[in-house]
């Protein structure tokens, strides 16, 4: 399990699974997210360290319509989803956020709020199945410049997600996020 922490990028055999699967998230992306291919997206990958069962969101919009789509999660029902994220985040293993830091603004510096968020839409498609998140190796990614590259937890997920998923989770965000990745970020203000 420790070579995931090779320091060479999409060198450990977990990054490069997860590599592989948000890279063909990507490319269905491309194809179905015409309102926003210009917008900085995030792809969150968890990979069950137990068996092969994977789990790729997006942040945004587009995530939400692919946990929709998801057979029996949150009844099929936005609202539901919406609920039952918002109900963890404002919880304090969900990173004790208020509405307007779940909906608006909070401490990422994409200024974006909490729900917009690739991995509250993993961490919902896992718990609505009754999944121990804690089995899961959470590994997102973004693009940059063209290039599927390691993105490490925002700094409204940071709040939660070390403590939530599998510590390689932590170990990866380090090992190709650097030091960084794991500080919390000061709230910000429009």
């Amino acid at each position: 399990m420790l070579d995931n922490l090779n320091p060479n990028p999409g060198a450990g055999p977990l990054v490069r699974r997860a590599r592989a699967l948000a890279k063909a998230e990507f490319a269905k992306s491309d194809q179905g997210d015409t309102s926003s291919r210009s917008a900085y997206k995030v792809c969150a990958v968890a990979l069950d360290l137990t068996s092969n069962d994977s789990v790729a969101m997006f942040s945004g919009n587009f995530g939400f319509k692919q946990l929709l789509q998801l057979p029996n999660i949150g009844g099929g029902r936005k609202g539901d989803v919406t609920s039952g994220i918002t109900t963890f985040l404002k919880s304090p293993g969900g990173g004790a956020f208020t509405e307007e830091q779940i909906n608006k603004i909070a401490y990422a510096q994409h200024d974006r709020g909490a729900m917009n968020c690739a991995e509250p839409k993993v961490w919902f498609s896992l718990t609505d199945r009754k999944l121990s998140t804690r089995n899961w190796v959470l590994i997102p990614f973004a693009k940059q410049d063209g290039e599927l590259v390691y993105s490490p937890p925002c700094e409204n997920c940071r709040r939660w997600v070390y403590g939530h998923f599998h510590f390689l989770s932590r170990l990866t965000a380090v090992s190709y996020g650097g030091p960084g990745a794991l500080a919390p970020g000061n709230l910000r203000k429009k």
